[in-house]
């Protein structure tokens, strides 16, 4: 097993941005770049009309395990579940509106849906769309440090050349007890310093690893522990390389 050790201090603010498919359904097949007004205060935002949006991953290639961020808006009564479909299979499902976690698939080209099934029995699905997974980060570590605060071992500030996604591996130890959640932020122009900020995800336990598409736009990225207690120490700001 690899790990990762470079070693990162504590830090100020909130963070992060996608690349986002509009909302898809069964009745509207057309997809086209979403905007900032596509994210909603946590996640991805559920379309205005039935059926699903789609804000991770984005098109084209991707490490595994990648971020899944999707919302459903049911057709006739709430979105009782999401489910994730790969090749023609299911690979997990969540109760809400909202899709949002790390998906982990082998190296090779994948066709993915997103179904958001009602209260009612009635279902939506996203239009099919393409990810590859071109490598995996599994194996990668990352040692909490030694004093509270969160170790980020990868950053979006470090990818190489000619890479269109951005991989985080961080861990974090709890300001005042066990560390319940790590939260990845973003931030997009035209101030990625300092905001204005949204979260991308919540992750249990006290590690991040995962893959997400952040180019084109200049972003900057932010993670944050969230300990038993409710206390919470946030990494510095990392500015999105565009690869």
């Amino acid at each position: 097993m690899r790990t990762l050790n470079s070693r990162v201090t504590l830090g100020t603010a909130l963070i992060v941005v996608a690349l986002c498919l509009a909302p898809q359904s069964l009745t509207s097949q057309s997809s086209e770049p979403a905007t900032e007004a596509n994210l909603g205060a946590y996640g991805c935002a559920p379309p205005s009309h039935a059926g699903v949006s789609l804000c991770q991953p984005g098109k084209g290639e991707v490490n595994s395990p990648f971020l899944l961020a999707a919302g459903g808006t049911g057709a006739d009564g709430p979105v009782r579940l999401m489910e994730l479909w790969a090749d023609g299979r299911k690979v997990t499902q969540v109760y809400g509106n909202e899709l949002d976690q790390p998906v982990t698939l082998p190296n090779g080209s994948h066709q993915l849906t997103v179904v958001e099934l009602d209260t009612t029995g009635h279902y939506l699905k996203s239009n099919p769309f393409n990810v590859t997974v071109v490598g995996n980060t599994a194996d990668l570590t990352c040692t909490p440090p030694a004093a509270p605060g969160v170790n980020v071992c990868e950053s979006p500030g470090t990818c190489p050349p000619n890479q269109t996604w951005s991989t985080v591996i961080a861990a974090g130890t709890g300001a005042s007890g066990k560390v319940s959640r790590m939260e990845l932020w973003v931030a997009y122009g035209p101030d990625i310093q300092n905001g204005p900020f949204t979260k991308l995800a919540n992750f249990p336990g006290n590690t991040i690893n995962v893959s997400l598409n952040l180019v084109p736009y200049e972003a900057s990225v932010q993670i944050i522990e969230v300990d038993s207690n409710g206390a919470y120490i946030k990494s510095p700001v990392y500015v999105v390389q565009i690869c």
